[in-house]
């Protein structure tokens, strides 16, 4: 299954009607893909990837949930979960190198 179609699930949105929310939820995934990017050590390659690690994949579904969401609380729990995968993400070794990493010796 495509991320797109992902976050179209984690988000409840029909995935074989109302297209029209494709642009803007797939401007939210690359944004997660980005601030991933550029606030951890995991380089552009590695989400990038036609097959995302699981943990990666959801740190991204769940900024995409996150931006999209328009319920305050909800949105907030979004976040909560989003911050917890990316400090999980930045603080482990093994994503530290993931894709090569952005450590050069």
């Amino acid at each position: 299954m495509a991320i797109l179609d992902e976050v179209r699930f984690a988000l409840r949105i029909t995935t074989t009607t109302n297209t029209a929310l494709n642009t803007e939820l797939q401007r939210y995934i690359d944004a997660g893909k980005s601030d991933l990017v550029n606030t951890t050590n995991i380089n552009d390659f590695a989400v990038d990837s036609a097959t995302l690690d699981p943990l990666l994949k959801d740190a991204i579904i769940t900024y995409a949930c996150f931006m999209f969401e328009r319920d305050v609380s909800r949105k907030a729990s979004y976040k909560t979960i989003y911050d917890d995968l990316k400090t999980k993400l930045m603080t482990s070794h093994v994503y530290s190198t993931i894709g090569g990493g952005d450590n050069e010796d």
